[in-house]
């Protein structure tokens, strides 16, 4: 289902705002993840008639639960995006920066889409200083120290080791 907003109150009038707030379901944005779950979001936004373009300015906040990238603990991931888009009445204006509309109502919904996904770190961790799993038996190494031996260093690498332990 689309997410609109109807402009046709300020087509007429320069420089005219519309403003609302929106929350929506992440099924809407086809946010689905196996990675993570998502919780509703919400976006506060103002749409302005610029002359020939309606500037949409937004905040698009949630979180989602994912998965440590190092360690696999669940982590609660903040999002918080600031969005800005142009949308045109004029087909020839389309571009990377500039969406167009038809009628009344501009569609956001690709526009939310894209800066949800893009607000969300690639690798989430649990903190910044996780320590992860032992490569060898899997241990949290954040709850402690494992029992395994070090592995034996490639002798062609020694030199490389010695700078890693300064």
């Amino acid at each position: 289902m689309p997410i609109k907003i109807n402009v046709h109150q300020i087509r007429e009038n320069k420089s005219g705002q519309v403003a609302g707030r929106f929350t929506l379901r992440p099924e809407e944005l086809e946010l689905t993840s196996p990675k993570g779950v998502w919780h509703p979001l919400t976006f506060d936004f103002t749409c302005t008639n610029a002359g020939d373009l309606y500037v949409l300015e937004g905040r698009l906040e949630s979180s989602t639960s994912q998965q440590c990238s190092r360690c696999l603990a669940p982590v609660e991931v903040p999002l918080a995006a600031s969005v800005l888009a142009q949308f045109s009445p004029y087909q020839h204006q389309e571009s990377e920066d500039c969406c167009f509309f038809r009628g009344d109502e501009l569609d956001i919904t690709e526009v939310l889409r894209e800066n949800a996904i893009l607000a969300l770190p690639v690798k989430p961790l649990c903190s910044p200083d996780c320590k992860g799993l032992c490569p060898q038996c899997g241990t949290d190494l954040n709850q402690g120290q494992c029992q395994c031996k070090p592995k034996a260093v490639d002798p062609r690498l020694a030199a490389l080791a010695k700078l890693i332990s300064k």
